[in-house]
């Protein structure tokens, strides 16, 4: 499948398919679109302190990075699953920009979401 890097207007980037004219997040912004609708509009009305997430499609991970600052931040312990019938190239994910973005240095949990084992519980960081 033919996919490459784009940038949307918030400054991060996203995958676009030219063959399906699809992209993975919206063009008005990545990160802004994952912030509203997965978690502000989402995750933020957990009341518990343990979430089990599970997400079918994981793409670029965007949600996932965004999921774990968020725990961290609100004092969550979660278990996040994900699956993906197209997992995203490795060259393709070295070149997404989030943990640029995001504010704190989560580049390392970043990349070993994107390098750690299928089908492995893999803790990324104490609580996720």
């Amino acid at each position: 499948m033919n996919r490459k890097i784009v940038i949307t207007a918030d400054g991060s980037s996203s995958i676009f398919i030219p063959k399906l004219d699809e992209s993975y997040h919206s063009m008005h912004g990545a990160i802004q679109e994952a912030d509203h609708v997965f978690i502000n509009n989402g995750l933020a009305y957990v009341e518990s302190e343990k979430v089990r997430v599970f997400e079918l499609g994981y793409g670029t991970g965007l949600n996932a990075i965004l999921t774990l600052v968020y725990g961290l931040q609100n004092g969550m312990e979660i278990q996040y699953d994900a699956i993906d019938a197209h997992p995203v190239e490795n060259k393709l994910i070295e070149r997404l920009n989030y943990p640029d973005l995001i504010e704190g240095d989560y580049k390392n949990q970043f990349n070993s979401m994107h390098y750690s084992e299928w089908d492995e519980n893999i803790e990324i960081m104490k609580h996720f």
